[in-house]
């Protein structure tokens, strides 16, 4: 049987994040924790979830936001500017 894997290792561009703005991994995350975690402010998060960028888990009376959520944006996000650098040198 293997180890369950760590945090750092199921969630890699999440860890990465948290721990350059020194904050703890959680398995869940707010709206507010969610803006620290991307350096934007609670509004921006806000218009993230109205435009279906990411979607939180909506609990009675509160969004949240999962680890694999987030990560899951994250790697998203990066997959969409790789695409587009990659549509830009081929021009």
């Amino acid at each position: 049987m293997s180890p369950t894997p760590t945090p750092e290792q199921r969630y890699p561009r999440l860890s990465e994040i948290l721990q350059y703005r020194e904050l703890h991994f959680q398995p869940m995350y707010t709206v507010t924790e969610t803006a620290a975690i991307f350096g934007v402010n609670r509004r921006t998060v806000l218009k993230m979830i109205a435009a279906g960028r990411i979607q939180p888990r909506d609990l009675p009376g509160r969004a949240r936001f999962l680890a694999a959520d987030l990560e899951a944006y994250l790697n998203n996000r990066s997959n969409n500017h790789d695409n587009n650098n990659q549509k830009h040198e081929g021009r």
